[in-house]
């Protein structure tokens, strides 16, 4: 290893020759050191020792910078191991330099890369469904997966209570089917990995016997918050409440009347048959499963009641 001024000083014999070596001597090691040359002209080489394994550099052009060319390793013959740092992988196979440009792909399984216009990263590729749909029937919160950026939301209110028997000695009618939740739903924006409130509607309290005609208990509301917007499924009753901020909404159905010393037949809730009308004993309840329905109002006879309704749901699609 060796540098010199490039310059043969004009002394005597002894001290020219020693000149001329010290400068042939920076000529063969490249001017190699762990510091560059005090003297440079444009394209001059130097090795840089001041790293193992030493880096290969030139003087520029206009000789005001160094220019690097690569890592002096044994594979440098055929191509060189390069640092990400100095413009190579690090790498001397074609999957192993992808694999060291590219983010983690730990725990990536399945995604795909994409930008924020800046930086890199794992998604979900083409922006869609991350997992099957969510069927909430329970709970006060719902929290969005890693990557999920809008959620499709389906709300339907509890179902309302089935009537019970009304009538005075030994003549009673039948009660009449309980209504359906309300449906609403709606599409948002959301942020990944985050907590939004939410709340299902019970369902209505069956009817019990009376000596005048009284329908089931309501069904509770359904509502699902993000931001400043609820939407909200009102559940069953007599009267329906219209469904709020939905981009799709449908009233509750009202149940079917009494036939003769049946009990009536619990309203549809959105595709989602209620419950039946009892011929002996209570009034059928209103399914509690996808959609909550209203219950089956009971049979014209002392003692009986109507079935309870079914209990609300909130259904959510997540998309990246």
């Amino acid at each position: 290893m060796a540098q010199s001024d490039q310059t043969v000083q004009n002394a005597t014999f002894p001290a020219v020759r020693a000149d001329i070596n010290d400068n042939l001597a920076a000529l063969y090691s490249q001017s190699s050191g762990a510091s560059a040359p005090t003297v440079t002209v444009p394209f001059q080489p130097w090795v840089d020792t001041s790293v193992s394994p030493p880096i290969w550099k030139v003087r520029n052009a206009s000789d005001t910078g160094w220019i690097t060319v690569g890592v002096l390793d044994v594979n440098f013959e055929v191509g060189g191991i390069t640092p990400i740092a100095n413009g190579g992988t690090g790498q001397v196979t074609a999957s192993a330099a992808i694999n060291a440009l590219l983010p983690s792909q730990t725990g990536n399984s399945t995604k795909a890369l994409t930008t924020d216009g800046t930086n890199v990263s794992w998604g979900i590729a083409g922006g869609g469904l991350i997992r099957v749909p969510q069927i909430l029937t329970s709970g006060t919160s719902y929290t969005t997966p890693a990557g999920c950026t809008k959620i499709y939301v389906e709300a339907v209110g509890g179902g309302q209570g089935g009537g019970g028997p009304f009538g005075i000695g030994g003549s009673f009618t039948a009660g009449n089917g309980g209504a359906s939740g309300g449906f609403c739903a709606k599409f948002f924006a959301v942020t990944a990995s985050t907590s939004y409130a939410m709340a299902i509607g019970a369902g209505g309290t069956g009817g019990i016997q009376t000596s005048f005609e009284i329908p089931g208990g309501n069904g509770g509301n359904t509502t699902f918050t993000v931001g400043g917007t609820t939407i909200t499924a009102y559940g069953g009753a007599s009267t329906p409440t219209a469904p709020t901020n939905g981009d799709i909404t449908r009233y509750g159905l009202s149940g079917k009347e009494r036939s003769g010393s049946d009990g009536g037949i619990g309203a549809d809730s959105y595709f989602q048959v209620g419950g039946l009308g009892a011929v002996a004993g209570l009034g059928g309840n209103g399914d509690d499963g996808l959609y909550g329905s209203g219950g089956g109002g009971a049979y014209a006879g002392a003692g009986y009641t109507g079935g309870d309704g079914g209990s609300g749901m909130i259904r959510v699609w997540e998309y990246s």
